[in-house]
């Protein structure tokens, strides 16, 4: 989550939130009142209330409209406790970018879908790993767990990843460390896997 978060009043009028959101590369923003959370803004409810564009600045200062009235509330929140595969499934059946953290009463951060790009890619890379990528030949041909094959070639498995593409086809992933990489191939090929990729891993 990010710990730094930038909230607004109430008060604060739209063009104003939307201006804060420009500078500091935000998308949304929690609304505090007396230390309390009492709402969320998003950059898509600002831009309900006010126009795409206009003629000159003074028309856009004029539009006071304050962000109390386009706020979320109640507020649907995480717990810094809550796992991270919890949080995001939440975020993509209400179909939201962020959701405030709090922790007894108080706000301790926010969650963004950028913190949940950063995590996976966080889980599937490090360095001096190595990653495979494959898929059974076809549809449940595979007799043996890909996990299995992996140690039994001497590789210390990092991690262990099942998605789709973004067309729908199912893939396996494997992060490891050492082994026998032919001994590897092979095994998964007798398993009744193809392998798609293989390539090494580093962190920037």
């Amino acid at each position: 989550m990010t710990r730094s978060v930038i909230a607004l009043a109430p008060e604060t009028s739209a063009t104003a939130a939307l201006e804060l959101f420009r500078t500091h590369g935000i998308r949304r923003a929690p609304v505090m009142e007396h230390g309390k959370l009492v709402g969320i803004v998003a950059q898509s409810d600002l831009h309900r209330v006010l126009p795409t564009t206009v003629a000159r600045e003074e028309q856009l200062a004029g539009l006071a409209v304050p962000v109390s009235a386009v706020m979320s509330s109640p507020v649907l929140t995480l717990g810094p406790e809550e796992h991270l595969e919890d949080a995001a499934r939440r975020m993509l059946e209400r179909k939201l970018g962020g959701l405030p953290v709090v922790e007894s009463g108080e706000l301790v951060g926010m969650l963004t879908e950028s913190d949940i790009f950063r995590a996976l890619i966080g889980m599937t890379t490090g360095e001096g790993e190595w990653r495979l990528t494959f898929q059974p030949k076809h549809a449940k041909e595979a007799t043996l767990d890909p996990v299995l094959v992996a140690l039994r070639a001497g590789c210390t498995i990092r991690g262990y990843l099942e998605h789709d593409r973004p067309g729908g086809e199912r893939l396996h992933l494997l992060r490891m460390r050492g082994g026998r990489r032919a001994v590897l191939m092979e095994g998964l090929e007798q398993a009744g896997f193809v392998v798609i990729e293989v390539s090494s891993q580093s962190t920037p």
